[in-house]
């Protein structure tokens, strides 16, 4: 993926980009990254952590919010600052939660 990215990048004529990873797309940005440091700019993880203890991994990370909550900041990450926004936001993640349609949890089968 990350190097389909690189030749989508390259493609469109672009010398460097900054590079946002939303949560398993985090995994992909760093490849990215990682693969082709000459086209990044600027990294960004957001809501991105590993799914288990791994290797190799800071301590940091290790106290990230478990995965499927927002640890209370959606809000300020995707909704504009004035209060107004941020219970827009607020209002956003209470009817995202109340969708009876969703796709069943992920587990490790």
């Amino acid at each position: 993926m990350a190097d389909d990215a690189a030749a989508v990048i390259r493609a469109l004529g672009l010398r460097k980009v900054d590079v946002l990873g939303f949560s398993l797309g985090g995994y992909q940005a760093q490849d990215l990254t990682r693969r082709h440091p000459d086209l990044v700019r600027k990294l960004m993880l957001l809501g991105h952590r590993p799914a288990r203890r791994q290797p190799g991994f800071r301590p940091g990370v290790e106290r990230a919010p478990r995965p499927g909550s927002d640890g209370g900041r959606l809000p300020v990450l995707f909704f504009g600052r004035s209060e107004a926004a941020q219970q827009a936001g607020r209002d956003f993640w209470q009817r995202r939660h109340q969708r009876v349609d969703q796709d069943p949890p992920s587990s490790p089968r």
